[in-house]
Formats: C-alpha cells, structure tokens, sequence
C-alpha cells in the first residue's frame, strides 16, 4: 500500500520561497560578476565573501526542500520544512546584513574613486554590482520574512505565536 504524497500546508508560500531562492541565487551571481570585473576590491572582497555563503545558504535550501517534496506524508509528520527552520531564518537575515555591509563599501570606495582612476570601468561596473546587491538584499530580507510566515503556517499558529516560539518541531 502506498502511502499518499505529503501535501503543504501553504503551496502558495512554499512557491514564492522557491522563486525567492533562485532569484537570490541569480541576483548575487550577477554581483559577483560585476565585482570580479574590478577583482572584488571596490567592495574590499565582501561581495565574493557574501556570495560564497549566500550560494550555500540558498543550494543547500533548494537541495532539502527538492527531496522534501519527494519524502511522503508520513514521513513529513512532525517536520519543518528546511526553509522553515530557524537557522534558515537567521542565516537570511545575516546574509542580508553582510550584503548591505557590501552596500556600504560598494557606496563609499565608488564615492571616493569617482574620478581618481584612469580606468572607465572602474568607475560604473561598482555601481552596477551595488544594484545588484540591493537586489539580493530585498530579496533576502522578503525570503525571510515569507519563511517566518511559512513556520507559522506549518505550525497551526498563524498569528498567535512568535517565531522563535515554535519549538515542538525538529529545526
């Protein structure tokens, strides 16, 4: 006897996450590639830094929440999704702190090399590399919001219980 597929309390949540995810990890590709352009140092290397842990944080997301959707009900019981787990929360809000520190240097070192380099591609590529991180910054900030809110929603408590209060599942 098979048992029936595990069916998600909030699909809705669950695809915009999974959106969320991919447009997170696209957004900071390109800002990677606009900082290599200039070998990371307008950003002083915090930009290739956040995109190396992003990328983990968002792959490894993706990954779990992939063979999740594979894993049947019984065996989902009593579970949070991946992105609904407090380290996933946390490790969004963090990536978005460490992205706007790339904000930051990004606005500073491109203030400060406005017309002091000979190059013309030191001059524009930084600005495009900073849109970009503001990207990922919204989109991470949104990510984690929308997991708090998916938490709430696998754990039956939609608007009487704060996120770190929900401990009764495994994170």
């Amino acid at each position: 006897m098979e048992s029936a597929t595990y069916i998600h309390p909030a699909p809705a949540l669950a695809r915009q996450i999974h959106r969320l995810l991919w447009m997170s990890v696209g957004f900071s590709l390109f800002a990677l590639a606009f900082s290599m352009v200039t070998l990371g140092e307008m950003s002083v290397w915090i930009t290739p830094s956040a995109f190396v842990f992003g990328i983990s944080h968002n792959i490894t997301l993706l990954v779990r929440s992939a063979k999740e959707r594979k894993q049947t009900a019984q065996a989902r019981v009593g579970k949070l999704p991946a992105t609904a787990t407090k380290a996933s929360i946390i490790c969004s809000w963090i990536l978005a702190v460490v992205w706007c520190a790339a904000i930051a240097t990004l606005i500073v070192f491109g203030i400060d090399f406005l017309g002091a380099n000979d190059f013309p591609v030191w001059r524009v590529v930084p600005w495009f590399e900073c849109a970009f991180a503001i990207f990922e910054v919204v989109t991470l900030i949104t990510l984690a919001v929308m997991c708090k809110r998916e938490r709430h929603a696998v754990a039956g408590n939609a608007n009487t219980a704060k996120w770190y209060q929900l401990g009764a599942y495994h994170v």
